[in-house]
């Protein structure tokens, strides 16, 4: 069998798929302007926080930001590895805008998470 056997085409060429996140060089040679389209749909949601690290958001490459606020002081982690986790106080919003799993606990006792959660894509 040769790498180009008609007989097994690979999986793209059956497909006939180009990717989605295909890059092309571009030069800018002057200022351009940008602007931030809107999330085509959210979600909100409460999650009950303990002293160990909970899921509270999946890794989402759609997700265009994310924003959590918990009544007691807790952390944020992105990994959720013991001891890994960034303090937070109680009733600051946290804005994040990256598409990588959450995960979050309150460090003595318990507390409510308030999620909202925005995404580009449906």
């Amino acid at each position: 069998m040769t790498d180009h056997d008609e007989a097994f085409p690979e999986v793209d060429e059956v497909l006939q798929y180009d990717d989605p996140h295909a890059k092309m060089p571009v030069r800018i040679d002057e200022p351009v302007r940008v602007q931030d389209l809107p999330a085509q749909a959210s979600q909100a949601f409460t999650t009950p926080l303990t002293t160990s690290f909970a899921r509270v958001l999946p890794a989402d490459p759609t997700r265009a930001r994310a924003t959590l606020i918990c009544s007691v002081a807790w952390e944020y982690s992105r990994g959720g590895a013991s001891g890994s986790g960034c303090p937070w106080p109680a009733n600051v919003a946290l804005v994040i805008r990256h598409a990588d799993q959450v995960q979050a606990r309150v460090p003595t006792s318990t507390g409510t998470l308030t999620t909202i959660s925005e995404s580009w894509t449906r």
